[in-house]
């Protein structure tokens, strides 16, 4: 019969561990941070893995850093006609919309980059949904009032 050349589907977790926030006591901390981030979750086997940044301002200059810090291809998408080729995606979170990674770091959660505003709440909302294993969250000094209002027992805090 045509049904026994089917194959149930497998069940897929989409998060293996709690999401991890990382606080750094400056900004220059914060990139040192989020490149040991990028590693970490290479490591972890994360193939793809998005650095999403709340502006395409903030993502050329992440991609920069990353870029020179990084042995691995790192690719800069500031267009959604941009087919994604690298391992590493550095991008406006506009852009990840409808998009799948196993491992995503928010660049920069801070106070003065995501304020609560509906605006903020929802590119956030974007952001963290786009992790299939792997979320990290970073910010310098103050963190996000969003972020501030999550339950601490629903994720990992580290300090860099």
């Amino acid at each position: 019969s045509p049904q026994g050349h089917f194959v149930p589907a497998e069940p897929v977790l989409r998060s293996t561990a709690k999401p991890l926030v990382v606080e750094s006591p400056n900004q220059q901390e914060l990139l040192k941070g989020l490149t040991k981030m990028v590693r970490q979750l290479r490591k972890e086997g994360c193939k793809t893995v998005a650095v999403l940044t709340r502006t395409a301002a903030a993502a050329a200059s992440t991609h920069a850093e990353l870029a020179k810090a990084l042995s691995a291809s790192v690719q800069l998408i500031t267009d959604l006609a941009e087919d994604y080729a690298a391992d590493i995606s550095v991008m406006p979170v506009h852009l990840a919309k409808g998009l799948e990674f196993d491992g995503v770091v928010i660049a920069d959660c801070s106070a003065d980059v995501y304020q609560l505003t509906e605006a903020d709440i929802k590119l956030l909302y974007v952001a963290c949904t786009r992790a299939m294993h792997r979320l990290v969250v970073l910010y310098s000094e103050t963190p996000s009032p969003i972020l501030q209002s999550i339950k601490p027992d629903t994720y990992e805090l580290v300090k860099s």
